[in-house]
């Protein structure tokens, strides 16, 4: 397996075991809203962004296209998403048409990791809830700063661990704000995503996960422990963001 899947699974799964890779949209077939929510999204750039039908957003890692839908249906206007799972490329297609805003978002199966070189000139791009997939949150906002034109916004929903905390399993407030001044984008707000929701979508994807654990268990039993083992780290995973991390959609504008 490639450095790029490596990094795929890592983001998805919180562990670089690839074997989970072929059987990850199995997994995670109930569940659009992976990463962002999708109504903060669309709340923080109306709330900074004066989007219209001109506007030309970025969404990358974008999942099954759940945050994308969102802001091409508010806003009018035109949204690229790209991921490099080409099984949730061809969900997030079907669910734009669905929506009714086909003709305004466009689907690429792409490494972000490239595409993010490439893409240049937007209102606005997002980042959301992928980790170190494009480096550390240095190299990130370096590479993110590039694809906005000057005055436009970068979202990354993240999150931080308290500087007291004596071993953070997420980068600590005082290194991301290090970060984000050394990159010379400007913090227009510092969103802290709702605990009590964020506990309900954690609750209702585990649940969902966990049941098709099973269904695989059942049908590939030499791989249980795979996929026990998938289980156990998004449970832990939950666990960390619930009681250790303050989840947070950081709004940045390219000066």
């Amino acid at each position: 397996m490639s450095d790029v899947e490596e990094k795929l699974v890592l983001s998805l799964s919180g562990s670089g075991d690839t074997a989970i890779l072929p059987y990850l949209p199995y997994l995670l077939q109930d569940l659009w809203e992976l990463g962002s929510i999708p109504e903060d999204m669309v709340r923080l750039l109306r709330d900074h962004g004066a989007l219209d039908a001109s506007s030309r957003v970025l969404a990358l890692a974008c999942g099954r296209g759940a945050a994308a839908v969102a802001i091409a249906k508010a806003f009018g206007c035109q949204v690229k998403g790209i991921d490099l799972m080409e099984d949730f490329i061809q969900d997030a297609r079907h669910r734009a048409k669905e929506h009714g805003v086909g003709d305004r978002v466009t689907f690429a199966v792409a490494d972000i990791n490239r595409a993010v070189r490439d893409e240049t000139g937007y209102d606005a791009t997002i980042l959301g809830a992928v980790g170190d997939v494009l480096g550390d949150p240095s190299e990130t906002l370096s590479l993110l700063r590039e694809t906005v034109r000057p005055g436009g916004l970068i979202l990354i929903d993240d999150g931080y661990c308290e500087d007291h905390d004596e071993d953070p399993v997420y980068h600590t407030r005082s290194q991301w704000l290090a970060w984000i001044r050394d990159s010379g984008l400007a913090i227009l707000e510092e969103a802290e995503t709702d605990l009590q929701e964020l506990i309900r979508i954690d609750r209702f994807n585990q649940a969902h996960i966990e049941q098709r654990a099973d269904e695989l268990i059942e049908t590939y039993p030499d791989d249980a422990e795979l996929f026990h083992e998938y289980v156990r780290r998004q449970q832990a995973e939950c666990d960390d963001i619930e009681q250790r991390v303050t989840s947070v959609v950081w709004v940045l504008q390219r000066r």
